[in-house]
């Protein structure tokens, strides 16, 4: 009985770390990100933004469910964390040495590289080695249910990361702190976890155990596979195809589009998916749920989506030369957008067939979203132009719609009852602005003047509006979920 009350303490600790986690790593990377945009170039925010899909990719190659298979087996020995360890530090060391000796090879192609491309590759080649050698102790921390210790670990190194990337684009050298940071974060993250949970290698190895982790990693590898062929490697394909410098203006437009969704819909899902993991065999309680994540989602991220549409333009004017650099994005900012309003509405629903153990069903709406984007994407470039690339986005994610009719077969929900007050208070907002808009026509407000309006005007029009139709059921409801 202790010992369950001890796992559950470690499993709301983690919990709870996951959360702060995710929200602090993408503040922090938005920093940087922010940074870079004003610092740096616009082909190195397109660099930038390849090394970290470059860095999930290896980070997925030399994995292969390994991790995932071990922490779900009953029982583990030595034998099979070394046999884990040993291959994937073969594979890891075999993939680096091709990689650093063909590295021309693998470079060729890529438009106006700078002279610092070759090291940032070497140090991704260096980073996947390092990676490979942390399954152990990460291993046995999922296991013994401390994940916490995990996430520490993973913010100690989006830490170093980021803020190697931030102290150099001041020193407007970008490309060496991305470098810098690279080499940092994996050394330092490896020390980290084994400081964390010591575990000795060992040379014993066996074909039988590693075969049967095989088994299973790379069966539950599927779906992050298609996510990884979805977004990292459309990213490393779009980084060659078009160049850095408009894959800059590309990774700019949609970073400030999904911020709402990094920092809010992604950790609202990560509250939720124990919640109907719970609740899988109670459909009422699932209807709930489902209805209560709706309404508190679309209430914080639509009307941040919807009110960005018409502050970015403003907000850029802002910065000296913000503008000028970056208004080349407004148009894929807005396509973006619209994207960013579907996901919002998709997400919840993918997050619900994992939890209830209808995986496949997420598994083939992925399939699906990375057919229609290697479709779509490259025809959109060759008929249209790097700037219809968010469209891409936007018609692959209007597939919502096809979600949240399969999600009805399982939960009877009302995605309108769900939603029908917010958009009532997105109506007064969107009233509000255009009237503001209007009136610049005769009254000349400068960039921060029409902010300082817009944004405090906008949201206090959309929350009175709201707590009129929803009174204060919509505070009260947030501590009844909380307790399950």
């Amino acid at each position: 009985m202790q010992e369950t009350n001890l796992e559950k303490k470690r499993g709301i600790l983690s919990s709870l770390a996951l959360f702060a986690q995710s929200g602090y790593s993408a503040i922090l990377g938005f920093a940087s990100f922010f940074l870079l945009s004003i610092k740096s170039s616009v082909a190195v925010l397109g660099i930038y933004n390849t090394v970290l899909a470059s860095l999930s990719f290896f980070n997925y190659i030399t994995n292969l469910g390994l991790g995932a298979a071990l922490v779900q087996k009953k029982e583990i020995t030595d034998k099979h964390l070394s046999s884990a360890l040993i291959f994937q530090t073969f594979l890891s060391l075999i993939l680096a040495l091709i990689g650093f000796f063909y590295t021309d090879f693998f470079l060729q192609g890529y438009k106006n590289l700078p002279y610092e491309a070759k090291f940032i590759f070497w140090a991704l080649l260096f980073s996947l080695v390092l990676v490979s050698l942390r399954t152990p102790p990460s291993v046995l921390l999922e296991r013994e249910v401390k994940i916490y210790k995990v996430v520490i670990v993973q913010s100690l190194e989006n830490t170093i990361f980021y803020l190697s990337v931030i102290i150099f684009a001041f020193l407007e050298k970008p490309l060496q702190g991305i470098i810098l940071g690279i080499v940092l974060r994996s050394l330092i993250g490896l020390l980290v976890i084994y400081i964390f949970r010591p575990w000795r290698p060992r040379l014993a190895f066996s074909f039988a155990k590693l075969k049967d982790l095989l088994s299973y990693g790379l069966l539950f590898q599927g779906n992050s596979f298609l996510a990884l062929l979805k977004d990292d490697l459309l990213t490393i394909y779009l980084s060659k195809t078009i160049g850095f410098q408009n894959l800059g203006f590309i990774t700019f437009a949609k970073k400030y589009a999904e911020i709402p969704l990094r920092i809010i819909t992604d950790n609202l899902n990560r509250v939720f998916f124990p919640l109907f993991a719970r609740a899988q065999q109670k459909k009422e309680k699932l209807a709930y749920l489902i209805d209560k994540l709706l309404k508190y989602n679309s209430l914080i991220v639509l009307p941040i989506l919807v009110g960005s549409l018409f502050v970015f333009k403003p907000f850029l004017q802002l910065i000296p030369g913000y503008f000028e650099k970056w208004q080349e994005t407004i148009f894929m900012f807005y396509l973006f957008i619209i994207s960013s309003i579907f996901v919002a509405f998709m997400t919840p629903f993918i997050n619900l067939f994992n939890a209830i153990g209808r995986v496949s069903i997420s598994l083939k709406f992925m399939m699906l979203w990375t057919a229609l984007m290697w479709i779509l994407t490259p025809l959109f470039i060759h008929f249209l132009g790097y700037q219809f690339v968010p469209l891409a986005f936007v018609l692959t994610n209007a597939t919502f719609v096809v979600v949240i009719k399969t999600a009805k077969k399982y939960v009877d929900f009302s995605i309108i009852k769900s939603v029908k007050n917010v958009f009532l208070a997105l109506q007064t907002m969107i009233l509000f602005l255009l009237g503001l808009n209007f009136s610049k026509n005769f009254v000349q407000l400068p960039p921060i003047n029409y902010l300082l309006i817009a944004i405090p005007g906008s949201a206090f029009v959309y929350f009175l509006t709201l707590l009129y139709f929803e009174g204060k059921s919509i505070f009260t409801n947030v501590i009844k979920i909380l307790k399950g």
